[in-house]
């Protein structure tokens, strides 16, 4: 509020500022001026402040019922929460002196849970952890929202984008890699990183009714459905496309440049390890939605801005390295290491998972999410039951289930001993320590692996957790491990109609998969361990 004096008037007059978001609703005008026909500057004041309660209600009211937010608002507040966060962690790592390796893997630990929790609530459309970051922001701004607004979920939609990109940028800080905003940066947030002047409504003009492309992916996927494991790793790669054009839009403004922005950070990716076998998929994937947009009549014939963008057979098979297996000597290395050792009483989810990898040859998220009572006996044999029963979140490659009996290296070392502790304490999972990542419980297993082996030189990017399971099927063939039965242990489908059709995996007796499955040798592994 103020008051000033014009003596050529001979009267006060009442003066307020008018918020640049509500200049719509009154005509545009920055200020509102009110005679309060006096002399007295006592009475001004009186007279002023009822004029400043009756401003205030009228701009309560305007914020209540009027306003609306605009996509160039939303940006900028978004930008400029997302360089304040990036600004003030780097201050924090600037000033908080020498990190020990346990601090920083803890730190990485906490970035991964974080990233996992932004991009399941993308899925879920569940805005309650950032609710309380999108009122700040808001009233910074001068402006408020109807929770139950569009405007305001579109707002919180934004921030945990901006939430996992944070995540993504603050761990290759903290893996030691070079961050370069103005290049590296795969989601700003605007276009750019300068702060974006908040405009009224009215300068954005709206260019398209169309779905937007999110909302499509959503019919898309109704449609062509996939396990949910299948399903929330495409939610998130298109999140990563929506995030590397600028934001999500409406399907039929999206262009090929916008198609190209995407492959160039898939590109670029690639020199982090990316496969150009993986860039093919996903651009082919990208391709197949945009071609169930032609059908649906969201885009017009022969207008996929994605087509023919996926590099070719040729180049991918060029760019194939053959996977590379450990040598029995890495092996006792790693697993005879006294870090890996150690995770018998400090992690032993860790431990177990890890000793589950090396001698089921399951896949590594087969074995992390393991119930209790997926710890089985038949005929006094105890076996594994590979399943997606039993737990709602379970997630497995094949529908089909399969039994694995456990190896007599893992009865050596006291496998079912650890299952009967977790049972007697209550817990329904096996590994229960582990939280799901973005979509396995594997996520903590694998980067526990990745830390022992680096830690012991092996820096071939080739060397993971994953090889195992090539490893071990390798050395079933060479023992002489019959086809048939290989085939149920891994859970491969057949390679004709014989396998496929005719070939009942469930069938198979449990001692015939156990004496196929103690074909897999690792003695001097076994021997490092127990000494």
């Amino acid at each position: 509020m103020a008051i000033s004096f014009f003596p050529e008037r001979k009267t006060y007059y009442y003066r307020s500022h008018i918020p640049e978001s509500l200049r719509l609703w009154l005509k545009n005008r920055r200020e509102v001026w009110r005679s309060l026909d006096t002399l007295d500057k006592d009475v001004a004041k009186i007279r002023a402040a009822q004029w400043d309660s009756r401003t205030l209600q009228l701009y309560r009211t305007l914020r209540r019922h009027g306003e609306r937010m605009t996509e160039d608002q939303r940006e900028a507040l978004v930008s400029q929460w997302l360089d304040a966060e990036l600004e003030y962690a780097e201050d924090c790592r600037a000033t908080a002196g020498r990190w020990s390796q346990s601090q920083v893997e803890g730190n990485l630990e906490g970035l991964s849970i974080m990233q996992d929790e932004a991009l399941e609530d993308i899925d879920d459309n569940d805005y309650r952890r950032v609710e309380r970051v999108a009122d700040d922001l808001l009233k910074t701004a001068g402006l408020s929202l109807e929770h139950a607004s569009a405007d305001f979920g579109r707002l919180c939609r934004k921030l945990l984008e901006a939430k996992y990109e944070y995540t993504r940028i603050e761990t290759r800080r903290w893996q030691g890699e070079p961050y370069h905003p103005l290049i590296e940066r795969t989601q700003p947030v605007n276009g750019s990183h300068a702060p974006v002047a908040v405009s009224p409504a009215s300068s954005v003009k709206t260019t398209s009714t169309g779905p937007l492309f999110m909302e499509v992916v959503d019919g898309y996927l109704r449609e062509s459905p996939r396990t949910d494991r299948s399903t929330r790793a495409l939610k998130a790669e298109l999140l990563r496309f929506v995030a590397a054009i600028g934001g999500d839009r409406a399907v039929n403004l999206i262009t090929k440049s916008d198609c190209l922005k995407y492959k160039d950070s898939l590109l670029k990716e690639d020199e982090r390890g990316l496969h150009l076998a993986t860039v093919s998929d996903r651009l082919t994937t990208l391709a197949g939605i945009f071609k169930w947009c032609e059908a649906q009549g969201y885009i017009p014939e022969n207008t996929n801005p994605a087509k023919n963008l996926a590099p070719s057979a040729k180049a991918v098979r060029k760019a194939t390295k053959p996977r590379k297996l450990f040598t029995d000597e890495q092996l006792v290395m790693i697993y005879g290491s006294a870090k890996f050792k150690s995770l018998r009483t400090e992690h032993p989810a860790h431990y177990w998972v890890l000793c589950l990898c090396l001698w089921t040859i399951a896949r590594r998220e087969e074995n992390s999410q393991l119930l209790v009572d997926d710890i089985r006996e038949e005929d006094g044999i105890p076996y594994i039951l590979i399943t997606e029963e039993g737990g709602g979140d379970k997630s497995v490659k094949t529908k089909t289930s399969r039994r694995i009996p456990l190896h007599s290296s893992l009865l050596t070392l006291g496998f079912l001993q650890y299952v009967q502790t977790v049972k007697e304490a209550g817990h329904v999972r096996l590994f229960h320590q582990f939280q799901k990542g973005k979509s396995t419980y594997a996520d903590a297993a694998g980067k526990m692996f990745s830390r022992i082996v680096r830690g012991l030189g092996m820096t071939d990017t080739r060397l993971v957790l994953h090889g195992l399971r090539h490893l071990g099927i390798t050395k079933l063939a060479e023992a002489g491990c019959p086809p048939d039965i290989s085939r149920v242990l891994t859970g491969h489908s057949g390679r004709d109609v014989h396998d496929t059709v005719y070939v009942h995996g469930d069938r198979f007796k449990l001692s015939a998969l156990r004496d196929g499955l103690n074909k897999l040798r690792y003695d001097d592994v076994l021997k490092a361990l127990k000494s």
